[in-house]
């Protein structure tokens, strides 16, 4: 039997089981949140605790009978806990401002929950940084007849990130498109260098003209992955030919994993608590909020076995060791896991990889499930030869690994909708701009109030156009749809999808309850600024405390503020900058000036439109002061020195291709001025500023990043001329 190294790992574990029999006899939970500080491997936490424990028990209730989970808030702030999957009332669904109510701090609330149906799924926060900090578990549903396992071992994994920065530590500096985290993180540079040392400037100079910002898998790296709230888990006294089933959850707030075990392959069972046809697989990437059960067997008793899940980056791991600690910690009795690829994220045919119609029409004529590897190679090769060029199915025909693909996922029974219900196709565009940090879901024939509108009972075809250069994990929250798929009638349901980057997927959904529900993003501060969109059942609203508390979020939304500016001081010149940011607008303010009383000012006032944000539209002033400085300088006029012109402007800015940024302005006086400034990443630590305008004003800065508030500063300005100086961030 295996037995965890370290008995205080798994209390977490072994503790939430026994709560999940507690509350099968009595048929109710409690959950008491508090802050509380605990060390995780090198480092020190402020994490949320659920009765003590980190992260929160795995849960255990049963199909179809009533379990009430009594929720006391002692957080102090207002938080939420949703269910992933499970199917709930809409009161207790737990998504706050659509359709339930936060708890607000010292606040209880009971939720009953009745599952229609057994699996794996998980409940998480959804307010401020709460999952991130721990606030998440696992629960399983159970048939009241519960049958002996086929297994020898059953095994509970949540796959999790953390860090100690607050939201607004991390929100701030991406409002303000800052790259010192990619500086840190050296792995996950997206410089020009970067590209050209990879041989993709080309690519990049063509991601750049259709305004696709430098890749990354995601905005922010946290400091570590956790496995059940530990750095990793050892298991010991697991038996040559023992067979485990693994519940594994993806609980994190920024990380979509890439599993493998060094032991074999991975038997895929159920996904996101539904049971599939059994799929054979070397690898497997999990999105968030996804959850598959898969088994594993132990195929020798002398050697130790890994499994690892790694970030798509390739930046955070963090593993599972079955074994005993001697052959766990000796090299020569581990067998650790290869190197998991990871994605080639500087070329765009890697960004993009294969689209989604295109795989199914490849995964159609391809029968991998109940072929074993070496027949998919050998007999069945010249049967699928042009499969060979594309994607996954490549990895078939050679000796790399076979990676779950959503193409292989089969359904044990015929999910076929009925094609006499009543038909709505939905389109709707996932954008956003990391310039900003703002996201938007873009409905087309959306109602007034921007939700997707349904009727019970209804066909809806779903289709998602992912604008952006990122992994985007999409949640429907209290419904499943039907992923279609290479399986045809067989496509399985499921209710979490992780999209590829610039990927276009179709979805099918029979709604079946009313209300108003979400379908949003699983990465939680996109989800927070913006990528969320409402379901509406024929155009029913929200009950009234609901749309109450909505409507004071989304007043805190638009008009929650985000300043930042920098001040450089230079040899021949003082530049300051400042911007006071919300979710529409901006309030900007920019001083040039020499110390000859020379300056120029600009304060104006932007508010930007369309869901990318490309566009703005700004009212303000303009002044300069000093104007003729060769009088300045040869005359013992002192008033001169406090000329000043003020002029009231109005204009427009917009950003073009390869992230230009163009202003065209009108003064009172109607002169008028077009302007092109930008911002060229060149090195992990040294960026080029360029500025241009028809008043044959021009100026090139070049800056090095010292430490993160810091930089050493190198300007050419047309009426400063040249200065060295440093610049300071706040």
């Amino acid at each position: 039997m295996c037995i965890p190294i370290k008995p205080l790992l798994f209390s977490a574990f072994l503790l939430s089981f026994s709560l999940g029999l507690s509350s099968q006899k009595t048929k109710s939970i409690d959950f008491i949140l508090n802050w509380e500080t605990k060390t995780i491997g090198k480092d020190t936490f402020r994490v949320v605790t659920i009765n003590g424990m980190f992260p929160g028990p795995n849960l255990s209730i049963q199909k179809k009978k009533s379990t009430s989970i009594t929720i006391k808030n002692n957080l102090g702030e207002p938080t939420s806990i949703h269910f992933t999957g499970l199917q709930t009332n809409l009161r207790d669904n737990g998504d706050p401002f659509v359709n339930a109510v936060p708890i607000e701090s010292g606040q209880t609330k009971t939720i009953t929950l009745i599952p229609p149906e057994e699996g794996l799924f998980s409940y998480y926060g959804l307010m401020s940084n709460h999952k991130q900090m721990g606030l998440y578990g696992s629960l399983e549903v159970k048939s009241i007849l519960d049958m002996p396992s086929k297994f020898d071992e059953e095994l509970t994994l949540v796959l999790s990130d953390i860090d100690n920065k607050t939201a607004d530590q991390i929100i701030k500096p991406l409002k303000r498109n800052s790259k010192w985290n990619e500086i840190k993180k050296k792995k996950i540079n997206a410089t020009w260098f970067d590209y050209i040392f990879n041989n993709a400037g080309i690519d990049r100079l063509v991601q750049s003209f259709n305004r696709i910002p430098a890749v990354a898998f995601h905005e922010f790296n946290p400091q570590l992955a956790l496995l059940n709230g530990d750095t990793a888990l050892e298991l010991t006294g697991c038996e040559a030919g023992h067979s485990i089933l693994l519940k594994i959850i993806n609980a994190s707030t920024f990380t979509n994993f890439d599993l493998k075990y060094s032991g074999g392959e991975m038997r895929l069972h159920s996904a996101d608590g539904l049971p599939i046809d059994t799929q054979s697989v070397d690898r497997m990437q999990i999105g968030i909020g996804e959850s598959y059960i898969v088994s594993i067997n132990i195929p020798s008793d002398t050697l130790a076995y890994e499994l690892k899940a790694q970030s798509f980056d390739g930046v955070l791991s963090t593993s599972v060791y079955f074994g005993e600690p001697k052959m766990i910690h000796s090299d020569s009795n581990l067998l650790n896991v290869r190197k998991i690829p990871v994605l080639n994220r500087y070329k765009t045919s890697s960004l993009k990889g294969v689209a989604w119609e295109d795989e199914m029409v490849i995964y159609q004529r391809v029968d991998t499930v109940g072929l074993n590897k070496l027949e998919q190679m050998g007999a069945q090769q010249d049967k699928y030869e042009a499969a060979s060029k594309v994607g996954n199915v490549d990895s078939i025909l050679r000796s790399q690994d076979m990676v779950l693909n959503y193409h292989l996922i089969k359904s044990p029974d015929s999910t076929n909708i009925d094609t006499s219900k009543p038909y709505k196709k939905v389109e709707m565009a996932i954008k956003g701009n990391m310039q900003r940090y703002v996201w938007d879901v873009d409905v087309k024939d959306a109602n007034q109030k921007g939700q997707i509108t349904v009727s019970a009972g209804d066909r809806i075809e779903l289709v998602i156009d992912n604008k952006t250069p990122f992994f985007q994990p999409f949640h429907l929250h209290g419904h499943y749809f039907r992923m279609k798929n290479a399986q045809g009638k067989y496509a399985p349901f499921k209710h979490s999808i992780n999209i590829k980057p610039l990927d276009r997927v179709t979805l099918e959904w029979v709604p079946n309850k009313s209300g108003v529900w979400a379908f949003d993003g699983n990465m939680l501060y996109r989800n927070h600024h913006g990528l969320s969109q409402e379901i509406a059942y024929d155009g029913q609203s929200k009950d009234a405390d609901v749309l109450s508390s909505y409507q004071k979020d989304r007043k805190k939304f638009l008009s929650n503020r985000y300043n930042y500016g920098q001040i450089s001081l230079l040899y021949n010149m003082l530049d300051f900058n400042f911007t006071s940011s919300t979710y529409k607008t901006a309030f900007n303010v920019d001083l040039e000036s020499d110390y000859r009383y020379y300056f120029e000012t600009d304060i104006d006032y932007s508010y930007y439109v369309g869901s990318n944000q490309y566009l703005s539209f700004f009212g303000g002033m303009f002044m300069n002061g000093g104007d003729n400085r060769v009088y300045l300088i040869d005359s013992n006029d002192v008033s001169a020195k406090f000329k000043v012109n003020p002029l009231g402007v109005i204009g427009m800015r917009y950003t073009l291709p390869l992230f230009i940024n163009a202003e065209a302005r009108l003064a009172h006086d109607l002169s008028y001025r077009f302007e092109f400034s930008g911002k060229i990443p060149l090195a992990p630590r040294t960026n080029i500023y360029y500025r241009a305008n028809t008043d044959k004003e021009w100026q090139v800065m070049l800056e090095g990043r010292i430490i993160q508030k810091a930089s050493l500063m190198f300007v050419l300005d047309y009426d400063y001329r040249f200065g060295i100086g440093g610049r300071w961030m706040f």
